[in-house]
């Protein structure tokens, strides 16, 4: 049996920021890269549908990937070569490198879509087991609750060869991630004031990105000006899963932006004076929670009323948090003897 590490992460938003952050969390520049990235959110309408994405703003997310080695294989050559994708994934846990890939959750009984819907997830192998013939794998297997759970040989083959998996793959097909130990990330101050201000001002971070992704479109809106998008949604809106999704990514930024700050104080950026600045982040990340908890109310209790008092939150929240970065930026640029926002 060969489990490679693989902590719960501190945020579950999406597949793509908790498997990475949980691999990395045995990495000693960690916490320099998690506190220095993850500041920036945008938001966008999926396609011809009516439902929003809220995402942490990730240039080349699942391209790039700091701190990991990444060797990247298609479907097709997999096809062509006759490789037996379970050995190939045993192979490189053994190497130990984790697997990225795309499987149709049809196959996979710890879906709760198991054996009813065709939806193809990204699924991350970090482990296998050869008597219980069994992969170690993490998702959001159930209730939307990020997770580790079991997936047999069987299953797996089954769910990565099933013809609507590949269809659907977006061209994200099989990759070996390993941790590179050797590597290094410092603290980047200048660039956290830089993604603070972007947040703030609602700045188009991927235009910055240009001359390696070509940036996102005026359909992808950026920084707090998300938040009159999901106040105009929660309003206009019976209760809805993306929404409750939106509202969890919230939650996941102000919990990090809460001990982003902790961690500046350990680090000496900001000063022990800072405390009152520090319990007032802390402040807004139970806010946010308490946010989220009210909108799952709604769920149960279909109370139009409830709807509006989210709405209502979020917006004292946003004037705060406003309030709240403004003086943090001014913080650390005046420590640093750098600009600060107006």
């Amino acid at each position: 049996m060969k489990v490679l590490e693989m902590p719960y992460p501190p945020i579950t938003s999406f597949p793509r920021n908790a498997n990475i952050i949980a691999i990395l969390a045995t990495h000693h520049a960690y916490k320099d890269w998690l506190y220095s990235n993850h500041i920036q959110l945008h938001i966008s309408k999926e396609k011809d549908e009516d439902y929003y994405w809220l995402m942490f703003y990730q240039p080349l997310a699942r391209i790039i990937y700091p701190l990991i080695n990444r060797q990247y294989i298609s479907r097709e050559l997999i096809r062509k070569n006759n490789i037996n994708i379970i050995e190939f994934i045993k192979n490189a846990i053994d190497t130990s490198s984790y697997v990225y890939l795309c499987v149709d959750t049809f196959f996979v009984p710890a879906y709760e879509h198991y054996g009813r819907l065709h939806l193809y997830h990204d699924l991350f192998i970090y482990g296998y087991d050869p008597v219980e013939d069994v992969f170690f794998a993490a998702d959001f297997f159930q209730n939307g609750k990020y997770s580790f759970e079991k997936v047999s040989f069987v299953q797996l083959l089954n769910a990565y060869e099933s013809s609507y998996a590949d269809r659907n793959s977006e061209n994200f097909d099989v990759q070996a991630l390993q941790v590179n130990h050797q590597s290094s990330f410092r603290l980047d101050i200048p660039f956290i004031i830089e993604s603070l201000e972007d947040y703030i001002n609602s700045t188009n971070t991927s235009v910055k990105y240009k001359m390696v992704s070509e940036p996102l479109d005026g359909e992808f809106i950026f920084g707090m000006n998300i938040y009159p998008v999901l106040y105009v949604c929660i309003e206009t809106h019976e209760y809805e899963a993306w929404i409750l999704k939106a509202l969890h990514v919230l939650c996941d930024h102000k919990k990090l932006m809460a001990e982003r700050v902790k961690y500046l104080l350990t680090e000496k950026i900001v000063v022990k004076e800072s405390e009152a600045l520090i319990a007032s982040f802390d402040e807004i990340n139970r806010q946010m929670f308490s946010i989220r908890n009210i909108y799952i109310k709604y769920f149960v209790t279909k109370e139009i009323g409830i709807r509006n008092i989210v709405v209502k939150n979020l917006k004292q929240l946003s004037m705060r948090e406003e309030i709240n970065i403004r003086q943090l930026v001014a913080e650390i640029g005046g420590a640093l003897g750098g600009p600060v926002l107006p």
